[in-house]
């Protein structure tokens, strides 16, 4: 009987010690313009990657002049779920999370992406940080600058010559 407790103990240890060790953001804050595609770069890292885990993450966005997060793409281990008014344009690699990717994107950036981006993910139903289960990057999408350059170039008019080009003389 002491043997089956302790089996199932260890059991019971090795299903519930996976965890989110590190969740990477490289760059908490970005400006990018009209039009571009915007990218959060955004990893994390398991304490026991060989194993198997459920990963469950949301990207939520506020506005800059907004009160509330709004989920924008939603996972559920492989599967993207459905949120309430998603962004179309926003998008995860599926694939790539469980390599440990969650980073978004978001194509053809507008003005009303510009807020503060929010990571919520769990493993195998356990928040990453023990209940501050975020990660925010502030975003700003700026117009773009219309940058107009030109050269002029002076021409000059060639006349012939019995010789060639003007200013040539004969021997």
């Amino acid at each position: 009987m002491i043997c089956r407790i302790a089996i199932f103990l260890l059991f019971l240890q090795a299903v519930s010690a996976a965890k989110i060790s590190t969740v990477h953001v490289y760059h908490p804050h970005m400006t990018v313009s009209v039009g571009q595609r915007l990218v959060i770069p955004c990893s994390f890292t398991i304490d026991d990657p060989q194993r198997d885990h459920h990963i469950e993450l949301q990207w939520s966005m506020m506005p800059k002049d907004g009160n509330d997060f709004n989920p924008i793409v939603r996972l559920d281990d492989t599967m993207a779920l459905p949120v309430g008014q998603p962004n179309q344009r926003a998008s995860i690699n599926l694939l790539r999370v469980r390599k440990g990717i969650c980073s978004l994107f978001i194509d053809n950036a507008h003005t009303d992406d510009s807020g503060t981006y929010r990571l919520h993910i769990a493993i195998n139903g356990v928040e990453y940080g023990g209940g501050v289960s975020e990660v925010k990057v502030h975003v700003d999408i700026e117009k773009q600058p219309r940058r107009t350059s030109s050269i002029q170039i002076p021409m000059r008019r060639l006349t012939q010559t019995p010789c060639g080009l003007q200013g040539c003389s004969r021997l």
